[in-house]
């Protein structure tokens, strides 16, 4: 029983880094290692860089000593899943879903990915449709060691949608330079009310490291959050499916995950960044599941908003 153990684990985890791709990403000119890559007949394509600055990289950590108080969930019942989900078309209703942000020069990628996903949650189980604010978490200081910009832990910022919440949007808009003043103001930039405009999760809890688990979680309820290592190659992604194939690693990331699918024998998670619609499949991206190097299914947190 556990020799069946090991041998899953290693059929869902396969080394993808290739050392001749990245002696070719660390000699040639861009142009012409774009040339090069492209030819390669991978599952994903690139293009030039997107960033000069990639300090907003380092955004998102992982809180060991308070995630381990979030608990898994169980599926009880065993649901027919399709092959292929994509929450926009579930719950077309619900228009956040289809929604990219762009974090800018600004560590505040766990942020999006736990507003957004509270957002999509908040619409798909009845509760209306609300844009969360990301910048309300500047008053929800144990989620982020320095300022907002400089990253956070979504496992607190979480936590923190279900006990003091979220308002939306409109009563705090994105504004980068408020956030590194590190200074909560429970006002709202329009006429609404800060307090009334508060929205809450009823509770928080963690998806186990099962592929299964991960996709009826998504199929049942909403999307989810995910946070896992980036690398250079992710930088440069322009479209297909992103399997880790070259450069350093540059630091934790938080997304929204939305769904999943298989193309070409090749399964994947298909999810929305927070680099604006210019980059990746119009701000989405598809990554190939259980990668070893990139982690993307340790930590899938999500919630149910409150009644």
């Amino acid at each position: 029983m556990q020799y069946l153990a090991i041998l899953f684990g290693l059929l869902h985890a396969v080394a993808s880094f290739d050392k001749d791709i990245d002696l070719k990403y660390k000699t040639l000119p861009e142009a012409d290692f774009i040339e090069y890559f492209n030819n390669l007949g991978l599952s994903w394509k690139i293009t030039s860089k997107k960033f000069s600055d990639v300090s907003q990289l380092a955004c998102s950590f992982l809180n060991s000593s308070f995630i381990k108080d979030i608990p898994y969930i169980k599926h009880e019942k065993d649901v027919d899943l399709p092959s292929d989900f994509d929450a926009r078309k579930k719950w077309p209703e619900c228009p956040t879903i289809g929604k990219i942000y762009d974090q800018e020069l600004c560590g505040s990628c766990w942020t999006f990915g736990v507003a957004t996903t509270a957002s999509d949650r908040t619409c798909i189980h009845g509760k209306g449709i609300v844009n969360l604010s990301e910048q309300d978490f500047q008053c929800c200081q144990e989620s982020h060691p320095g300022n907002v910009c400089q990253g956070g832990y979504p496992s607190v910022a979480f936590n923190c949608w279900t006990t003091i919440g979220l308002v939306t949007q409109q009563c705090q808009p994105y504004n980068i330079l408020e956030l590194m003043e590190n200074k909560c103001e429970r006002k709202c930039h329009n006429d609404a009310d800060y307090e009334s405009d508060k929205h809450f999760g009823a509770n928080v809890y963690r998806i186990q490291k099962v592929d299964k688990a991960i996709k009826t979680e998504l199929f049942e309820n909403g999307p989810v959050e995910m946070s896992f290592d980036v690398y250079e190659d992710f930088l440069q992604y322009q479209n297909g499916i992103y399997e880790h194939k070259f450069g350093r690693l540059k630091g934790g990331h938080s997304v929204r995950v939305i769904g999943y699918g298989e193309e070409n024998g090749v399964k994947y998670w298909l999810a929305a960044n927070s680099w604006g619609d210019l980059w990746g499949e119009d701000g989405f991206f598809r990554i190939k599941r259980f990668q070893e190097e990139v982690y993307f299914e340790d930590e899938v947190l999500t919630g149910i908003p409150q009644n």
